[in-house]
C-alpha cells in the first residue's frame, strides 16, 4: 500500500457534511495488541499510523474489514447525545396508511313508542325499549404525509430510544339491559356499560376462578380507552443500519389526513 503516510483515508458517510476516517495495516504483521478497543478514541490508540490533522484523533474506533492482505480500521466522529439525536437531513414524502376507524360516540335512548315486557323477579311490567346509536368515523386508506429525519452516529441508540406508541384499536363489545352495543375494532374513548337488568345478581360458580378485586355487584362493564383516541400524528418507523461501522438511523413522523364527516347511526 506504499508509505505509512498514505495509509490514512478520509471517506464520506451518509451525512454530506460529515467524514469518517480509516487507516490500514498490512494484515500479516498486524500485532493483535494494536488492534483498537470499540470505541477507543483514535489518538489513544496502539495503531503506528497517525492522523495529520490533529481534529481527528478524538474520532472514535467502530469497525474493521479486510481487503486482500491488509486490515481497514475505521473511525467515526464522536458525539454529544444532541448531537446524536440531531438529524442531518428532514425532508417530505408520501406514504400509503390506512387510518383505523374511530368511535366519537356511543350511547342509549329509550322510548315508551315501542315498550317491551320485561320480568322483575316476581312479576311481568312494561318498560320503555332501549336502542344504541353511535356516531362513529369508518377506517380510511390515504396516501398520507410524511416526515423523513435522518440521523448518524458512532454508537448505536438504546432500544427505547427506537419504541413509539402507535394506534392500537380495539374491539367494543358491551351490552346494556340486554341490548347489544358493539363496534368493530377502533379507536375510542373509555366505556362504561352498567347492568340494569332487574334484581340481577352475580352468579358465583360461573366465569373467571378467581374474581378480580374490582368486580361490582351490578355486573358493571367498563371499556378502557385506547392508547390513541382520535388521529394524531405518530412516528411509523424507526429504523437503524450500518455503513462502514457508523449508525445511520432513520425515524418517519406520519401526519393524519382531513377529517371526513363522522356517520351517524
Amino acid at each position: 500500500m506504499g508509505s505509512a503516510d498514505k495509509k490514512f483515508e478520509v471517506l464520506p458517510t451518509p451525512n454530506p457534511s460529515e467524514v469518517m476516517i480509516r487507516v490500514w495495516q498490512d494484515a500479516n504483521q498486524v500485532d493483535p495488541t494494536q488492534i483498537p478497543t470499540l470505541y477507543q478514541a483514535y489518538k489513544a490508540t496502539p495503531l503506528p499510523t497517525k492522523p495529520k490533522v490533529e481534529k481527528f484523533g478524538d474520532y472514535i474506533y467502530v469497525d474493521m474489514s479486510k481487503e486482500g492482505d491488509d486490515l481497514y480500521f475505521y473511525f467515526g466522529k464522536s458525539k454529544t447525545t444532541t448531537e446524536k439525536n440531531t438529524p442531518f437531513r428532514t425532508y417530505p414524502s408520501k406514504r400509503q396508511y390506512t387510518w383505523p376507524a374511530v368511535l366519537e360516540d356511543l350511547y342509549a335512548v329509550q322510548t315508551t313508542a315501542f315498550p317491551q315486557s320485561a320480568n322483575n323477579g316476581t312479576s311481568v311490567s312494561t318498560t320503555p325499549s332501549i336502542f344504541p346509536r353511535y356516531k362513529y368515523r369508518p377506517q380510511v386508506p390515504y396516501n398520507s404525509d410524511i416526515k423523513i429525519e435522518q440521523f448518524i452516529s458512532p454508537t448505536p441508540w438504546n432500544a427505547i430510544d427506537l419504541q413509539h406508541p402507535q394506534p392500537v384499536p380495539t374491539d367494543v363489545n358491551g351490552s346494556y339491559v340486554g341490548v347489544n352495543m358493539q363496534y368493530e375494532r377502533c379507536l375510542h374513548g373509555r366505556m362504561v356499560f352498567k347492568e340494569k337488568v332487574p334484581s340481577a345478581l352475580i352468579v358465583f360458580g360461573v366465569g373467571l376462578t378467581t374474581p378480580p378485586p374490582n368486580r361490582l355487584p351490578n355486573g358493571t362493564q367498563v371499556f378502557p380507552e385506547t392508547n390513541f383516541t382520535d388521529w394524531a400524528e405518530f412516528v411509523i418507523e424507526d429504523s437503524v443500519t450500518i455503513v462502514n461501522g457508523m449508525y445511520v438511523r432513520e425515524k418517519v413522523t406520519i401526519y393524519p389526513p382531513p377529517l371526513p364527516e363522522p356517520v351517524l347511526a
